[in-house]
């Protein structure tokens, strides 16, 4: 079997497959393989981040023990998508808000999109979801 992980897309498996055999994969993106959404503060204002300060959003399969999949910089004005997901499949999103290069909150986002502190807590988000998330207190 041949497995791709190519950067911003889906992962790929084909096989089974003999040495010197040639296989092609086509990649495409789309929205079934990601998930986007908005970042509120724990006021439930825009965060309209500044020069000193980010917000990273991770990706993990879901369950106690999933594995981190992917991870991107939210946008000054909260909107993130994380691209290359596997169609399909769950993912618990955790939010961590940098100032001044120290972490200031990490939390996973729970079912109402409010965030929590531990993964038990967190929900299932599918790909192809707009997700709201706000901080909390």
């Amino acid at each position: 079997f041949v497995k791709i992980y190519p950067f911003g897309y889906a992962s790929q498996t084909y096989g089974p497959i003999s040495a010197n055999e040639t296989v092609n994969f086509v990649c495409v993106k789309s929205d079934e393989s990601e998930i986007s959404g908005v970042i509120k503060d724990e006021f439930g204002n825009s965060v309209g981040l500044s020069a000193d300060s980010k917000i990273i959003v991770k990706a993990y399969k879901s369950g106690d023990t999933g594995g981190f999949e992917a991870k991107v910089q939210a946008e000054t004005d909260g909107s993130f998508t994380i691209e290359g997901l596997d169609a399909g499949k769950t993912y618990q999103l955790k939010f961590i808000f940098i100032q001044n290069n120290g972490v200031v909150k990490s939390q996973w986002a729970d079912e109402n999109g409010v965030g929590v502190d531990k993964r038990d807590d967190a929900k299932g988000f599918e790909t192809n979801q707009e997700i709201l998330f706000q901080f909390k207190n």
